[in-house]
């Protein structure tokens, strides 16, 4: 009886390999987008705090110039709140670019896991097939006299 191999057992190898490392990059890229997920909500809370404090200023009758340096750190921070909206964005873009590669890389193990099932089964049925003409070669082996078998 012969061994049985699946012929593409090398490639499934590979792409589970793969799997594993599109998974590693899909959690580092979600790990990504929470952090900068926290960062802007630092920030707006840092920027509703900036507001609270300029309204504070304002019931208490500040003067514009006062107010200017407010009005320039919220500018800094509106311009850093873009900044970080871009930047998770782009990050919620190879985010679904890496979970539908990942999803290929499933849907191709699962196809390689079929494909080896099914290889299995024709190995299992042509060693079965084998057999069974090997067994019908002895027995007519046996039944024949004039091979040098027996009759009785």
């Amino acid at each position: 009886m012969k061994k049985y191999t699946f012929t593409l057992a090398a490639l499934r190898k590979s792409r589970q390999m793969q799997e594993q490392e599109q998974r590693r990059e899909l959690a580092q890229i979600q790990s990504r987008i929470d952090q900068l997920n926290e960062t802007r909500d630092q920030l707006r809370a840092s920027i509703d705090k900036l507001l609270d404090q300029r309204d504070q200023q304002l019931k208490t009758g500040a003067q514009p110039l006062e107010l200017r340096n407010y009005l320039f750190s919220y500018s800094q921070m509106a311009d850093q709140l873009g900044d970080l909206d871009n930047q998770i964005k782009q990050a919620g873009q190879d985010h679904e670019k890496c979970r539908n590669q990942l999803i290929a890389l499933m849907v191709e193990i699962k196809g390689l896991d079929k494909l080896e099932q099914k290889q299995w089964a024709e190995f299992q049925t042509l060693e079965a097939q084998a057999e069974e003409a090997e067994m019908n070669d002895m027995v007519s082996f046996r039944l024949n006299p004039w091979v040098g078998g027996r009759t009785s």
